[in-house]
């Protein structure tokens, strides 16, 4: 028997004892003994902060023969990133796989949903705190930067609303989702300032330097000051539940970057959903602002944007029928209105959080995000300065202010 050297880095309970627990659980076979494993990281610089990410190859044998897997292990967080609770957000995750994931996923193959949306659980424990996922990599999924064309678009709206309408079928089923409640809007006050309010801050100080001539008056920059001063209250509202509303189970953090691709002949085919540390019991405005403004461009969100809602609903409506649910379902005007209510949060999305989006993720240091210091504060206005960010701040600020949601 073969074990890989560990590497000092690395946890000493990530060894051939841990792992053959893992092959035995998985393949429920007892008997089974693990011959080899290799450990590589699993994700580049910034693109998980709630979690440590490895990726292991195992050879294993059992009565049936030599095999092997390669698996993705998610660790408890090794260092909080400023005040956020990495181990609240890595629990909330491990109960979305360990419990609703597993309903969902009974939902779609008992309506026999020819559809996979999250890489299937191995293995996971609290002690130590580990998920240990399959790895997508192995089928040819692959991340991807926003894309030009409105296919994948589609593709994502309809996975969502697959996903959407399966957690509303288990709410009436009587599932349980009200202690998905964690948002970053409920994250520490010293996050809301560093994010939110800091940035808010930033963007006021390009404004009124000209960075964008034609938003430098004064009507504008009183309404950040309003928008800075309520962000927290307004986002909290959005990722609340409406008594007797259109609610159901966001992913809750719904970009580019917690989704994983898979191409076939050069055409994407296939998408699923990673990295469920935010899920929240909300409206589904969350995650779908989430996605127009995470995953789509300008050109498309401003082109596509009424087509891409009805396509979602359709998707949604059909999904519940398929999923054999027999009541009224919410109308296109009650999503509708879930959308206008929570515009605040389109536009906090945009003119917080997009200037990270449009940007190359591993080249962003967390540190940058959650601090305010004369190093963020230099690499933040590069971010809002890029040229993306300036052709959508240009373009949507004046929609969102005369919509009033700023």
């Amino acid at each position: 028997m073969s074990q890989t050297e560990m590497d000092s880095r690395h946890p000493k309970w990530l060894n051939i004892f841990f792992f053959e627990k893992v092959i035995k659980h998985y393949c429920k076979d007892e008997e089974a003994k693990v011959m080899e494993f290799v450990i590589r990281s699993g994700s580049k610089p910034g693109e998980s902060f709630a979690s440590d990410l490895l990726r292991a190859s195992i050879n294993y044998l059992t009565v049936s023969g030599t095999k092997s897997i390669s698996v993705i292990v998610k660790m408890m967080p090794s260092k909080e990133e400023g005040d956020i609770d990495g181990k609240r957000l890595f629990m909330n995750e491990m109960k979305m796989y360990g419990d609703t994931l597993i309903d969902i996923n009974r939902v779609l193959v008992e309506a026999n949903a020819d559809v996979k949306l999250f890489p299937t659980l191995i293995y996971q424990s609290t002690e130590p705190a580990v998920i240990v996922l399959e790895d997508l990599s192995v089928s040819g999924f692959t991340t991807l930067q926003v894309p030009e064309d409105y296919e994948t678009s589609k593709l994502i709206f309809t996975r969502l609303a697959a996903f959407h309408a399966a957690t509303f079928v288990l709410l009436e089923n009587k599932n349980d989702f009200s202690n998905y409640n964690f948002s970053v809007y409920h994250m520490p006050d010293s996050i809301q300032e560093s994010f939110f309010r800091h940035n808010l801050d930033i963007l006021k100080t390009l404004i009124l330097e000209n960075a964008w001539p034609e938003l430098n008056k004064p009507e504008y920059v009183d309404r950040i000051d309003e928008v800075i001063e309520k962000c927290s209250i307004r986002g909290k509202r959005a990722f609340t539940p409406t008594a007797g509303g259109f609610n159901v189970l966001n992913h809750g953090d719904f970009v580019l970057r917690n989704m994983l691709f898979q191409k076939i002949d050069g055409e994407i085919r296939d998408v699923q959903f990673l990295d469920f540390q935010l899920s929240v019991y909300a409206s589904p405005a969350v995650d779908i602002f989430y996605a127009l403004y995470g995953s789509m461009t300008l050109k498309n969100r401003k082109k596509y944007r009424k087509e891409i809602i009805l396509l979602y609903y359709e998707t949604f409506k059909e999904s519940l029928k398929t999923y054999g649910y027999d009541k009224e379902p919410p109308t296109l005007l009650d999503l509708n209105v879930e959308l206008t209510r929570n515009g605040s949060l389109a536009a906090h999305l945009c003119l917080c959080y997009l200037p990270y989006l449009l940007a190359e993720w591993s080249a962003i240091d967390s540190n940058v995000m959650y601090n305010i210091n004369e190093d963020s504060v230099l690499s933040k206005r590069q971010l809002y300065l890029s040229e993306k960010f300036s052709e959508v701040i240009k373009e949507e600020f004046l929609d969102f202010f005369y919509s009033g949601f700023i």
